[in-house]
């Protein structure tokens, strides 16, 4: 509390004082800048100091200049990236006695639970893990399947998908009356050692084709496929006596 302060000084204090800037006062910061008004002005309009008001424009403006909106959005996404709680070397100490435990990052986050200490999640002792391998340490050697491939959760699997890829419920309805000779349904069949062959069959019943493809790769199968089209519809070779 300030006592024996004109009001004057009273007022310069609450603009040396520290205050959070809301989605109000950068929407009042907006129409100002666009009128022209000088960030001091602002700052006094507002009732924060002048660095307040040049901080804020520096950190939260984009290519087309400062929008309020925006403004917000960015110091909003901010506050929630350094808000995430750091880890402390002596968590850390903790979590790599444990390991050379031979304890696995889930029961060692279960032990902190249970002791009432400050918990570390399984994810981040897994990326400390990686890290310390990086850099030559021997913390993975205590894991006890090593070389495991963990997936990330929230990531989509691509595998397996095909480019362009068109749905039988898409295709034309002549296809189904199995009236014309070309609309062609192509299976592939993979043997040992990972060789792929083509079972090509034709909707109109003609007898099956096959050809071979080496790899399963989307660029070998296509190239087959044609080579099995074009020997089809090319005909049988002409036989010459020698």
């Amino acid at each position: 509390m300030l006592l024996c302060c004109s009001p004057t000084e009273v007022k310069e204090h609450r603009m040396r004082a520290y205050r959070r800037l809301t989605e109000d006062d950068r929407i009042e910061i907006y129409a100002a800048l666009t009128a022209g008004e000088s960030q001091a002005g602002i700052a006094r309009r507002i009732g924060c100091h002048k660095s307040t008001i040049s901080r804020e424009v520096r950190r939260n403006a984009g290519l087309r200049g400062y929008h309020a909106r925006q403004a917000q959005r960015f110091s909003m996404s901010r506050r929630i990236r350094l808000g995430r709680r750091r880890v402390s070397r002596q968590q850390w100490r903790i979590v790599e006695a444990g390991l050379r435990q031979d304890w696995s990052p889930e029961q060692i986050n279960g032990v902190m639970r249970l002791k009432g200490l400050a918990p570390v999640s399984h994810e981040r002792i897994y990326q400390h893990i990686y890290a310390d391998k990086r850099a030559g340490g021997t913390l993975y050697t205590h894991l006890r399947v090593h070389k495991r491939r963990r997936k990330r959760r929230g990531v989509f699997n691509r595998r397996g998908q095909i480019k362009d890829r068109v749905w039988i419920s898409e295709r034309p309805r002549i296809v189904d009356a199995r009236a014309r000779i070309g609309d062609w349904e192509v299976d592939t069949i993979i043997g040992r050692q990972k060789r792929c062959s083509l079972d090509h069959n034709d909707r109109t019943q003609i007898p099956p084709m096959q050809g071979r493809s080496g790899q399963r790769s989307q660029g070998k199968i296509g190239t087959a496929s044609h080579l099995t089209h074009a020997r089809a519809f090319a005909g049988p070779r002409p036989h010459t006596d020698l």
